[in-house]
């Protein structure tokens, strides 16, 4: 006896515990669910959760000692179970639940007052979706703050996957992270929320060292750089109105003035820009051509860059400043010999835009002596070289995307320009299953090499010497 009135003695001490525990959160409508949370969490503690989910029946007359044995015990636990709720109620609320039981009790609130969980979850949600972290702003804030709503979804028995809340933070993070995205993404490795902390903390110490350039909002006065502006197309001029450019004496002119070379398109009312005469250009010139002879003046040497239209592919001829080559031996050597010895064919037709590296009397008589014929696409007639203009355009497109995503500085257009056309030689076309650079040398392009285009890269000098 002593013993069970010790045991009956230490029952209200540990329930006067548990009751003190629960009355911290006192059911005013507005918390249902922390409250029913702490509900739960005092009666699994004393073994009378069932109470809440199973519905108090009354025996049948028929009834064996077991089941009215569970009744009753159901019953005694029920009775505990709702003193103890309506103990943590308003006094209002208590009013409306004098005579219920836990299990109805419990269906009566949810239907009441759960239809504001849900309304929290929208909130949460929301909330989450259109935050934003700010340039500037220490991602150890920004972290926790987005793991409160996910913390606060969990509380609300929201079945939030760890891999969306990942999704939605990385959406929240500036411009100067995008290079941590791209790495993300193309990293395997499975991530959690407290190692994506981890990551972003490594990834912010990396940009503190650096001065991030964003990309800044086109105005009307002022477009970003390799931007197309909207609105100012440059409209064609007519060759009557004259242009803008310099005087014979090399002073500043603007739309005609005397000394000024007005292009015309009558071939007798032409002036030759080089002894100023009428009735021939310059290719043609007598003079020039003397001058030429005599070596009192140079040929210019110009690039040459070949769209070839089989699969239309890129071939592109670096530039040379030799001076002991003419135009037309640089051509033979640079791209002549080049498609003879790597491909066994011979050129048989070059087409051209009346381009003026292309209409020297040199160049023309060379093409005579090799036994290629020169074609020429009428004036203003870009569409005749729609192979050569839409790679163009392709490769202008790609290198304006590339400068954009890197912030590199505008030096390094060149170097982009030269980037995108080896990409271009090195994938497949529509027309042609296999790749330009394979139908060139005959074997399949490596890939390993292609790095990210702005991406760091370290140089590394071999020598002896350890430091």
């Amino acid at each position: 006896m002593s013993s069970n009135n010790a045991a009956s003695g230490s029952n209200p001490t540990g329930s006067f515990s548990l009751m003190n525990l629960c009355g911290r959160v006192i059911f005013d409508g507005s918390n249902f669910t922390d409250w029913i949370k702490n509900i739960r969490m005092v009666t699994r503690y004393e073994n009378k959760e069932y109470v809440l989910d199973k519905e108090l029946k009354v025996p049948e007359p028929t009834a064996t000692p077991e089941e009215l044995a569970e009744y009753e015990a159901h019953e005694r636990d029920a009775t505990k179970v709702a003193c103890i709720m309506m103990a943590t109620m308003t006094a209002e609320l208590q009013k409306s639940y004098e005579d219920y039981y836990p299990f109805k009790m419990h269906h009566d609130l949810m239907d009441r007052y759960h239809q504001s969980s849900r309304q929290e979850r929208y909130e949460i949600i929301s909330s989450m979706i259109t935050t934003q972290m700010k340039d500037g702003e220490p991602i150890t804030g920004h972290m926790q703050k987005m793991q409160r709503y996910v913390d606060r979804l969990m509380k609300l028995d929201v079945n939030f996957p760890e891999e969306l809340a990942i999704d939605i933070i990385l959406h929240s993070l500036p411009s100067c992270y995008d290079q941590f995205r791209m790495t993300y993404h193309m990293n395997k490795e499975e991530v959690t929320l407290n190692k994506l902390q981890g990551l972003l903390k490594t990834a912010e110490s990396g940009l503190k060292g650096k001065s991030v350039v964003t990309t800044p909002t086109p105005t009307p006065n002022s477009a970003p750089v390799l931007a197309i502006r909207k609105g100012r197309e440059k409209k064609r001029k007519n060759p009557s109105e004259g242009t803008k450019g310099k005087t014979l004496d090399g002073s500043s002119s603007s739309r005609t003035k005397k000394g000024f070379v007005t292009p015309s398109s009558d071939p007798k009312e032409v002036e030759c820009f080089y002894c100023h005469e009428k009735a021939h250009w310059k290719r043609n010139c007598p003079k020039y051509q003397q001058d030429l002879k005599d070596g009192k003046v140079k040929p210019n040497h110009a690039a040459v860059s070949v769209v070839d239209n089989l699969g239309n592919n890129v071939l592109c001829i670096d530039s040379t400043n030799d001076n002991n080559l003419d135009k037309a031996s640089l051509w033979h050597c640079r791209l002549g010999h080049e498609v003879e010895n790597q491909l066994g064919r011979k050129i048989k037709m070059l087409q051209s835009d009346r381009g003026g590296e292309y209409l020297s009397t040199e160049f023309l008589d060379y093409l005579r002596e090799c036994g290629v014929v020169s074609q020429l696409t009428p004036p203003r007639t870009p569409q005749l070289n729609g192979v050569a203009e839409r790679r163009n355009r392709t490769l202008l497109d790609m290198v304006r995307s590339m400068m954009s995503r890197a912030s590199l500085p505008i030096s390094f257009w060149g170097y982009a320009l030269e980037t995108a056309a080896h990409i271009l030689n090195l994938v497949r076309t529509k027309k042609v299953a296999k790749t330009p650079h394979e139908m060139w040398t005959g074997k399949v392009p490596n890939l390993a090499h292609i790095k990210i285009w702005g991406c760091e890269a370290f140089v590394r000098h071999d020598t002896h010497d350890k430091l």
